[in-house]
């Protein structure tokens, strides 16, 4: 077992949002807000997709796939990648937007993206060699989906943080704000330092540089901004406990004041 650094980062990176999205998808249905419920769905699904492919790539780097199914598991890898970043624009854009009428207008928003990262991908064919092509998609995702998407979910969250405090759950909105701060830091810079490639500026602000500059691997800092990501979205998922104990305590107060 070819068991690296970069695949340990790679497992508890993954491990991270897996959690995420598996508790996301198991408490988000609590949620009195209807707009946050419906925003908790894509978050949930960029959770256990994004995992996936972190896991996928963990795989490939340790040699688990054999060498007839490694392009196919590129291939999936890259789909994964994109489907899990347009997973969480549709959370930011549902938080963003804030309003049941302006629900299906923010599928727009994904929707663009995916445009947009299509054309590229077929702009790029006759542009650079066949080998180069790879990369060159695995950078254009992340410029492309990765950090509108972050910056997306960074925006949505602080909204989500001004509806917890004006319901009095201060502690929640911290928590809110605390999920908007690392998201931001993921997307503006987990995915701007990119792998190289011969895309630009990926041929000079890429991995190495970060590397060579700080001494660690931006897969680190990925990993590390999902860790913080996952306490503080699990974090604010208690506030649905806390609304339903204030909806327990109304009834019973009610109950007893018909009593009297």
């Amino acid at each position: 077992m070819n068991l690296t650094p970069s695949a340990i980062i790679q497992f508890f990176y993954g491990l991270a949002f897996f959690s995420m999205g598996l508790l996301v998808a198991m408490e988000g249905g609590r949620s009195t807000d209807a707009r946050l419920r419906m925003a908790l769905r894509p978050l949930a699904g960029f959770g256990l997709v994004h995992s996936a492919h972190e896991w996928l790539q963990m795989f490939l780097a340790m040699g688990h796939i054999s060498p007839g199914m490694s392009g196919l598991a590129t291939v999936a890898a890259l789909i994964l990648l994109a489907f899990s970043f347009l997973s969480l624009a549709a959370f930011g854009s549902y938080l963003v937007l804030g309003s049941e009428s302006t629900w299906r207008v923010s599928l727009t928003i994904p929707l663009i993206l995916e445009a947009v990262w299509v054309f590229g991908l077929a702009s790029f064919k006759g542009k650079y060699p066949q080998l180069d092509l790879v990369s060159i998609a695995d950078v254009w995702t992340r410029y492309s989906l990765a950090i509108p998407a972050g910056l997306l979910a960074a925006a949505g969250l602080v909204v989500q943080q001004r509806a917890f405090r004006r319901a009095g759950l201060v502690s929640f909105g911290r928590d809110s704000l605390w999920a908007s701060i690392t998201f931001g830091w993921y997307s503006l810079v987990g995915q701007v330092f990119t792998g190289p490639s011969k895309l630009p500026p990926s041929t000079f602000i890429n991995s190495d540089l970060f590397y060579n500059t700080f001494g660690f691997s931006i897969q680190l800092l990925r990993g590390v901004a999902a860790v913080f990501a996952a306490i503080f979205v699990t974090r604010f998922l208690r506030a649905f406990q806390v609304e339903s104990d204030r909806k327990i305590a109304d009834l019973q107060e009610a109950r007893l004041q018909e009593a009297r």
